[in-house]
């Protein structure tokens, strides 16, 4: 586990802004295909100024508790699918 650790934390990582919105895509893992892949995972964020989102608290997602497994380790868990971000088409053409 910590060999993996150590492999995620090297990432590609591309920022800009699309009107005014501030956005980076990373790449991480690609440098261990055994667990992830020859291109390894892909990830987005998006940062939102809270000055500029006048429905602000539909973006907080009520938390979670989750468990692996019964007895396993616990964890909280937001589901992003109720977020206003969910139906965004990202695909900009």
């Amino acid at each position: 586990m910590k060999d993996e650790i150590q492999n995620l934390s090297k990432k590609h990582s591309w920022s800009g802004t699309h009107e005014g919105i501030f956005f980076e895509i990373v790449n991480w893992g690609f440098d261990n295909p055994k667990f992830h892949g020859e291109t390894g995972k892909w990830n987005y964020y998006v940062y939102l100024d809270e000055r500029r989102v006048e429905n602000l608290n539909e973006f907080f997602l009520p938390s979670e508790v989750k468990q692996f497994s019964p007895g396993g380790t616990k964890y909280i868990s937001y589901d992003y699918y109720k977020s206003p971000l969910s139906n965004v088409d990202w695909h900009v053409a």
